[in-house]
Order: C-alpha cells, then sequence, then structure tokens
C-alpha cells in the first residue's frame, strides 16, 4: 500500500488547497484590474499629450500649412519641427507625436528600422476615416511601422476645413514593461500572505484535526466499554435464569411429590371410611380394624409432616428466586442507564459527522473525499443509535417478565402460607384421630355411641385431602409458568448478546476508518 495522509494533512491539504484558488482567484481579479488601469492611464496620457501639443503650436495666430517642395510644416509664420516634439515632451516616459496633412505623415520622431523619420507615410484608413468624421480615436496596441503603440488621434482644422491629424503614442513595450513590474509586486505581495496563511493556518489544523481524531477514538474506546459491561451483565443475567429454571424444576419435583403425597393421603381416606363402614356393620372384628385405623392414621401424619417441611422447604427456595429476581432488576436498571449514555454517544459522533460534512461541502471538489468518510461516520453513528434503543427495548422487556416473575412468585408465596395452614389442620386432625382411636381402645363399649362423631371427622378428613389436592395442582401450574418466563429470559439475554455483537462489528468498523485514514 502507498503511504496515506492523516486526518490532519488531509485537512490541511482541503484547507491549503482552497487558500491556493482564492488567492489565484484574487490575484487574477487583481491582476486583470491592475492591466486595465495601466492601459486607460497611458491611454489618457496619450490623449492629454496630443492636446497639449496642439495649444502649444496653436498659440500662435495663422493657419496651418505645409511646403511640399521643401517638406515643411508651418503654423502661421512659426516653423514646426522635430525638436518641438522634445521639448513639448516633459515627462519621462518616451513620447513620440506626428503631424499628417490628410492621412500623409508630415512630420514625426517615429523612426524606421533605418533611422531615419518616417515621413511620408500614411495612416491607416479606417482611423483616417474616424478622424475625417470629426471623431478623437484611442486604442492600446495599434501597429505603427511594425511596433505596437497606445495612440491618441486628434482632428487638426482650419477655421471649419479638416486640414488632418495630430498623433500622441506610446511605445507598448513601455505599457508592458510597467505592467510587469506591477504584476511583479503583486505576486509578491500574494506570495507572502499566502505564506503567512499557511503557517497560520497549519498551526490552527493541527490542533482541530489531533481534537477530532481524540473524540473519535475516545467514543470508540467508551463503545467498547459499554459493550464489555452489558455483556458481562448479560452473562449474569444468563447464570441468574439457569438458577431460577433449577429452583422451578426443584418446585415442579417438589409439587409432583406433593401431588402423590396427596394421592397416598386420599387412599388412606378411603381405607379409613372402608374401616369405618366395617367397623359398624362388624362390632366384633373391631380390634382388627381400630389396629389398621391407627397405622393409617401414623402414616396419614407421617406424609402431613413430610408435607409441611417440603412446603417449609418450597418457602425457603422461593425467597432466594425473589431475591435473585430483585438483583436482575437492578442490573437491567443499570443497563439502561448506560445505554443511554451510549445513545448521546452516538448523538455527539453524529453532530462531529455534520460538522465535517459541512467543512468538506466549503472545501468544494477537494473536500469529496472526505465528504465520504464524514458521511460513513454518519451512518455509523446512526447504526449505534438505532441498535442502542433496540437494546433498549428489549431491556425494557426482561424487566416487565422479571416483575411478572416476582409477581407469580408472590402468588407462590400465598399459596405456600395458606397450604401450610391446611396442612397443621390435617395435622391436629390426624392428632384428633389418634386420640379419637386411643379413646376408642379405651372405650370400646361406646363404639356405637361415638360413630356419628367419626363420620363427622371423616369428611372432614375428605375435604382436607381434596383442599390439598388442589393446591398441589395449583403448585405444579405456578412452577410451569415460572419455567416458561425463565426460557423467556434466556431467550431475550441471547438476543441481546446477538445486538452487542453488532456493537462490536460498529466499534470495529469505526476503528478501521481511523486506521484508513492514519493515526499521527
Amino acid at each position: 500500500m502507498g503511504r496515506r495522509f492523516t486526518i490532519r494533512k488531509w485537512i490541511q491539504f482541503l484547507v491549503i488547497s482552497a487558500v491556493f484558488l482564492a488567492a489565484f482567484v484574487v490575484g487574477g481579479v487583481a491582476v486583470i484590474t491592475c492591466i486595465r488601469t495601466i492601459k486607460s492611464d497611458y491611454t489618457k496620457m496619450a490623449e492629454i499629450a496630443t492636446t497639449h501639443l496642439l495649444e502649444t503650436i496653436e498659440k500662435s495666430e495663422g493657419k496651418w500649412k505645409y511646403d511640399e517642395k521643401t517638406a515643411r510644416l508651418y503654423h502661421g509664420d512659426d516653423e514646426i519641427t522635430v525638436e518641438l516634439f522634445d521639448t513639448v515632451n516633459n515627462s519621462e516616459v518616451p513620447v513620440f507625436h506626428t503631424i499628417f496633412k490628410d492621412d500623409l505623415r508630415v512630420l514625426t520622431n517615429i523612426k524606421k528600422e533605418d533611422g531615419s523619420y518616417a515621413t511620408g507615410t500614411t495612416a491607416d484608413a479606417t482611423i483616417y476615416a474616424t478622424l475625417k468624421k470629426g471623431e478623437t480615436y484611442t486604442q492600446n496596441g495599434v501597429k505603427i511601422l511594425g511596433s505596437s503603440y497606445t495612440v491618441c488621434y486628434e482632428p487638426i482644422y482650419n477655421g471649419d476645413e479638416f486640414w488632418g491629424m495630430a498623433f500622441t503614442g506610446v511605445s507598448q513595450s513601455t505599457v508592458t514593461s510597467e505592467t510587469m513590474k506591477l504584476l511583479a509586486a503583486i505576486l509578491i505581495s500574494m506570495f507572502l500572505s499566502l505564506l503567512v496563511i499557511i503557517i497560520i493556518s497549519n498551526k490552527v489544523l493541527k490542533n482541530l484535526a489531533n481534537k477530532l481524531i481524540r473524540e473519535i477514538e475516545n467514543g470508540q474506546d467508551q463503545l467498547v466499554d459499554f459493550s464489555k459491561r452489558i455483556k458481562q451483565i448479560s452473562n449474569r443475567t444468563t447464570e441468574e435464569t439457569k438458577e431460577i429454571a433449577k429452583a422451578m424444576n426443584s418446585v415442579a419435583q417438589g409439587a409432583t411429590g406433593q401431588a402423590a403425597a396427596t394421592q397416598e393421603a386420599m387412599s388412606s381416606t378411603d381405607e379409613f371410611t372402608s374401616s369405618l363402614d366395617a367397623v359398624n356393620e362388624e362390632i366384633h372384628n373391631s380390634r382388627t380394624s381400630l389396629s389398621k385405623i391407627t397405622e393409617c392414621a401414623k402414616g396419614s401424619t407421617r406424609a402431613m409432616v413430610e408435607l409441611n417441611q417440603s412446603i417449609s422447604d418450597n418457602n425457603e427456595i422461593v425467597e432466594h428466586i425473589s431475591q435473585d429476581i430483585e438483583q436482575g432488576v437492578k442490573n437491567t436498571d443499570n443497563a439502561q442507564s448506560i445505554v443511554k449514555t451510549i445513545d448521546d454517544l452516538a448523538f455527539q459522533i453524529n453532530l462531529l459527522a455534520l460538522n465535517a460534512s459541512v467543512e468538506a461541502a466549503h472545501a468544494g471538489a477537494y473536500g469529496k473525499g472526505f465528504a465520504v468518510v464524514a458521511d460513513e461516520i454518519k451512518n455509523l453513528a446512526e447504526n449505534s443509535a438505532q441498535s442502542v434503543a433496540q437494546t433498549g427495548n428489549i431491556i425494557t422487556e426482561i424487566v416487565e417478565t422479571m416483575k411478572k416473575i416476582k409477581e407469580s412468585n408472590d402468588s407462590f408465596v400465598e399459596s405456600n402460607l395458606e397450604q401450610t395452614k391446611k396442612a397443621k389442620a390435617v395435622v391436629d386432625a390426624m392428632n384428633a384421630m389418634r386420640d379419637s382411636v386411643n379413646d376408642i381402645e379405651e372405650k370400646l363399649n361406646n363404639i356405637n355411641d361415638k360413630s356419628d362423631s367419626i363420620q363427622t371427622v371423616k369428611s372432614e378428613l375428605v375435604k382436607v385431602v381434596h383442599a390439598l389436592s388442589r393446591t398441589a395442582q395449583d403448585n405444579a401450574a405456578a412452577s410451569e409458568e415460572v419455567c416458561s418466563s425463565a426460557e423467556t429470559v434466556g431467550k431475550d439475554v441471547a438476543d441481546m448478546e446477538r445486538r452487542l455483537e453488532e456493537i462490536n462489528d460498529i466499534c470495529d468498523n469505526l476503528g478501521g476508518v481511523i486506521d484508513f485514514f492514519g493515526r499521527k
């Protein structure tokens, strides 16, 4: 790869190019204006010199006369010679004069190539026609005998009759020499001014470019740090979700065991009812049946004690789940704050890209390359803002899901408390039944009198067992709902991790842009 410009050098190149272009335009306008001014000044100079020549000659009274035999020119009685032209012309700039009789040069200080005066030659027909109309003719760059002059022709009259023409010319080489001197002075001034501007702009642009690079690199580092922090939170959330799933699986298994114990209790109740009927029918077998009832009561009591212990264990698990959920909500709140920080950063990058686009537009054609980079930075900033917004929405959904899980968990806790109360009532009923059995053993002869009471106890026992069955079903349903919510949270966390990968890609692309232009 060839040598790459840094961003600072790119900006310097664009600004210096713009300064050169502006200097070229201003200098060109100044040069053209000066050339026109010089030509105009020399034209006026020729007009003034022609007028002064005629005023000097025509001070004496008389008319213009030309003696063709002697080739002498007179005005009145005064002879006009070439030396008069030198007397009239007191300018430092060489000025040439000619007197025409009609269109014939009769007196001039313009010389031919052989050194002789150019008398006897004629004027340009177009100029002569203009003068015949009584008009003055002035022009730059008129060719006379092979040389260029800035000229002024004025008509000469004897009374009202056109007699000839008076000519004044300034050599074009003199005009060109003066123009070149002025042009050199302008170019030197422009060069010195341009040099000062370049030195000043170099210092200013150096600071500006370094600041721009630092801002972009800081923004990239902050975005990468944010991505890492979000990924850590995501990993913790994933682990916590797995723990929730494990806990709820344990709860589900406990609910299944609870349902089995309830079924066992119902079976024991049925058996107890059968035994009670048998006692009523066969009093003589009361001892045997009573022993069976005692064993069933003991089994039911153990089952209820185990059920009560399982409910206590479930309450502890649910309490841990509530604490984990609250911690998860706090973590997601922190993540939302970080998302807001990234959104503000993307907005600042967008503003920087917009400013760069404006500066590139000011640079014109030389700013197209930098404008493309500014547009790419702007697009990356907009994509970052969209990804952050999507991440914020995902985090909000996670918070709502966790709140729902907490509500379900609270309901589950209340249900367990109710279940504990009912289990205690069952244990009390079992104890009461055991006391009744002991009383039956002691007062076997009064069994018939207590038969109605036993029937009442049986009905209450059936109600308690049915209540336990319903509670077990509710626990199983709540466990399934929590497990489903945990799966949803896991999917949301996975989606958030994909979004974080997109943010990392954006950071890599931004770093690539900076590397493309180079770092100082």
